[in-house]
């Protein structure tokens, strides 16, 4: 059958780090691999291509299967291009799965879409077009998508890379440019409140051998790898074959992978080595700089061994992505208070977002009375734009204090911008930094937006 896998364009009106950065479509590589033996697939990804999905489909003359792939931003522009595609060519079957599809699935009942993937299905996706094939809709909408377990082998599976390889020198992370993705394990064993990761992939972690992994690497063509594990550093036992075995390999590249801030305080000799190997920094959810918030977020450590970690970072010249949560019963004092900290810490990124609850969990019940934006305004549940009405000011006021708590940290050179440009080069730093500007000023015509329309 002909196959075309689509991953959306950011919405226009969303305030998406999208503007500085776009990733490779990781999760559309993975079905490119399970289907590309017995099909006829090719991928469009729209965050790229400008053309009108009218044009592709009709171009291709005949499509049987149309799978999407988004984030709950993505819910009314997949609507919207399934409606397109329909008009077009009615006969066609298409698809939607993606993190939301499995967490909120009714939000993509339209007539439009046939199928929406409810659960991880790698393993089991060749079994979903086969049935499709023989006209078995209604036994795919009943088909039942477990999750998968170590013994079906999904992770034995790579991505093919070569399905996006006319856009690959668009793809990076930050400043690592170009940038390719790797995943080495499914699932994360720890349950952070306001997380719904590990309730998606219900507590399971699946781990793939580290041998597979090494041959995966010394594959990619990119000399930059972002490690998407849900949390990359967790087993000492694992990670000291990994450094092993990449050194064994000769491999030289730049990585990048999440972290805790545990594991780093514990393990700083782990820290060292794989600093030694090409990693050039970590993302870390360090979520505030209120002891308060962390144990509401179940967190096992405080403010003070955050700035430790940071320390440890920059002794073996390690970057630390630090995301912050911003609840809203914030003050302004609480904001002066954050800026301190930060400057304290003297993390190397920052990304401040406000508090989402997202639907069906029990934070979203207990502040659902809060929540002053639509919940199918799907836009704005992009991790820039409030949710929650603020305790302690208009939601504009609250934004502002957001906005300033960035400039004082990336204008004032806490964030060390000469350290990056000697690390990463004149020209990524400079166009990076030319699309934060964008970014900004997007940042700041939503402010003015919400200002608007404060009560």
């Amino acid at each position: 059958m002909n196959i075309v896998l689509i991953r959306p364009a950011t919405p226009k009106k969303c305030v998406s780090l999208s503007d500085v950065y776009i990733t490779e479509p990781f999760e559309l590589e993975y079905l490119y691999s399970v289907l590309e033996k017995d099909h006829n697939v090719i991928i469009v990804d729209f965050q790229i291509v400008k053309t009108p999905v009218e044009k592709i489909i009709e171009d291709l003359k005949k499509v049987d299967i149309v799978c999407f792939s988004g984030y709950v931003i993505h819910v009314d522009i997949i609507k919207g291009l399934a409606e397109k595609i329909k008009r077009i060519s009615p006969k066609t079957h298409i698809l939607v799965g993606g993190i939301h599809a499995e967490w909120c699935p009714e939000d993509f009942e339209t007539p439009f879409i046939d199928i929406v993937v409810k659960r991880f299905a790698l393993v089991s996706f060749n079994k979903v077009i086969s049935l499709i094939g023989e006209g078995k809709i209604d036994e795919v909408r009943k088909y039942d998508f477990n999750l998968p377990e170590k013994k079906d082998g999904c992770f034995k599976l790579k991505a093919t890379r070569e399905s996006t390889q006319r856009w690959r020198k668009h793809y990076s992370y930050f400043l690592l440019k170009p940038a390719a993705l790797l995943r080495t394990s499914y699932g994360c064993p720890y349950k952070c409140s306001f997380c719904i990761r590990w309730q998606i992939s219900g507590g399971h972690l699946i781990l793939l051998p580290i041998d597979e992994i090494i041959e995966e690497i010394s594959e990619i063509q990119e000399s930059n790898i972002f490690i998407i594990d849900d949390n990359f550093l967790m087993n000492p036992a694992r990670l000291e074959e990994f450094i092993t075995k990449i050194k064994e390999s000769g491999i030289k590249k730049r990585f990048l992978s999440y972290a805790r801030i545990d594991f780093i305080l514990e393990n700083e000799d782990i820290i060292r080595k794989l600093s030694e190997i090409g990693f050039t920094g970590f993302l870390i959810g360090v979520e505030s700089h209120r002891i308060k918030d962390l144990k509401e977020y179940g967190k096992s450590f405080t403010p003070d061994d955050a700035i430790k970690a940071s320390e440890i970072l920059k002794k073996y010249d390690l970057d630390f992505f630090a995301s912050i949560i911003v609840k809203p019963d914030m003050t302004r004092t609480d904001f002066s208070d954050l800026k301190r900290f930060l400057k304290k810490a003297r993390f190397d990124f920052v990304n401040i977002q406000p508090y989402i609850p997202f639907r069906k969990t029990p934070q979203y019940e207990t502040m659902k009375d809060r929540i002053f934006v639509d919940e199918k305004d799907y836009v704005k549940w992009d991790f820039s734009h409030q949710v929650v009405r603020p305790d302690h000011m208009t939601p504009s006021q609250f934004y502002i204090q957001i906005l300033l708590t960035y400039l004082d940290f990336y204008w004032t050179g806490t964030s060390r911008p000469i350290h990056k440009i000697r690390k990463y080069g004149l020209e990524v730093c400079m166009s990076t930094y030319a699309k934060s500007f964008k970014l900004l000023l997007r940042y700041i015509n939503m402010i003015w937006d919400t200002y608007l329309h404060d009560d």
